[in-house]
């Protein structure tokens, strides 16, 4: 697999920006195998106009569309349900909107808003480029992907490249930006794999079938067969009586009621939360927000998150079998 490493600095860097097809050497080899310039890249924290990342992304796409790396894709026009056209929407804007700025002029903190600089972070241009030519007709795909580090270093551009015989010897070009509010050291490999995925996807799934097959096996000579689990004769009437009986038996339990509420409603206030967290989170504390970059947020979930969650969920399981 091919790596590329990236290390953000606040130190500024000179680098070259574009790569041509004459300065671009790759290492000859007997197997095909891909070359990334620069395998080792160092991006300053320093933010830079969004026109400028607007100039960098739109070259770098144009050029990938161009020579085929990839596939422009297609708008898809999105319809609006019948639910959000006559509930959702009016909802919004005849209660849920009023209510809301009800909320705000009247408990909400006075903040004078602050205009927008226009920055955002850093971003650099790796070329990638494939050392022998392919057979005519055949597509070798590259995917690349965040293999560790700091995710506040993510790519933006050229996660999915394609080459072919007829662009085998051109680079092709992946962005990496940094997060605008990422200002110390830190460090991303990007790992980019090329194979056979239909076989890769088989071969997963045959694997499955034959794990669930040696667990049938299993099943079938090992578990018991009491002498009462044999079909019986039931009357329509007898099912739907059992089928009632089921329900009732189970509102009748003691305290049913305190039971459901904290089912339904232990978790309303994460629920409720679920769309205001992240811009909390990742808004500059100069409009009420933590600031947090975007491979803070991520440890948050990622980390914090699961491990809040399995213990809350423990907890939970606990006080409902009280």
């Amino acid at each position: 697999p091919l790596q590329v490493n990236i290390q953000s600095t606040n130190q500024p860097v000179e680098s070259t920006l574009w790569v041509s097809e004459a300065d671009f050497q790759s290492t000859p080899s007997a197997d095909a195998s891909f070359t990334a310039f620069a395998s080792s890249l160092k991006i300053s924290t320093t933010n830079i106009p969004s026109d400028s990342l607007k100039k960098i992304t739109d070259q770098a796409q144009a050029h990938n569309l161009t020579n085929g790396f990839v596939v422009e894709e297609k708008k898809i026009e999105k319809k609006d349900s019948w639910w959000t056209t006559h509930v959702s929407r009016p909802w919004s804007e005849h209660a849920g909107r009023p209510f809301a700025n009800f909320i705000r002029n009247h408990f909400g903190e006075k903040r004078t808003q602050p205009s927008a600089d226009g920055l955002v972070g850093n971003a650099a241009v790796v070329a990638v480029k494939l050392n022998q030519k392919p057979d005519a007709g055949k597509d070798v795909v590259l995917n690349t992907r965040l293999k560790s580090g700091d995710r506040s270093i993510a790519l933006i551009g050229g996660e999915r490249l394609v080459f072919n015989d007829q662009n085998w010897d051109t680079p092709a070009y992946m962005v990496i930006q940094l997060d605008k509010k990422l200002d110390k050291p830190a460090t991303a490999t990007f790992e980019s794999t090329s194979g056979n995925l239909p076989m890769a996807w088989s071969i997963t799934f045959y694997i499955l079938a034959g794990f669930f097959l040696l667990i049938f096996i299993y099943h079938r000579f090992v578990l018991p067969r009491p002498a009462s689990d044999a079909p019986k004769e039931h009357s329509p009437k007898d099912i739907l009586t059992e089928f009632g009986r089921t329900f009732s038996t189970f509102f009748r339990k003691k305290h049913i009621g305190t039971a459901i509420a904290f089912m339904l409603l232990y978790r309303l206030g994460e629920a409720m939360l679920v769309k205001l967290s992240s811009p909390f989170l990742l808004d500059g504390r100069d409009i009420g927000g933590l600031g947090l970059t975007t491979g803070q947020v991520g440890f948050v979930y990622g980390t914090v998150g699961v491990l809040s969650l399995t213990i809350g969920g423990i907890i939970g399981g606990i006080a409902i079998n009280r």
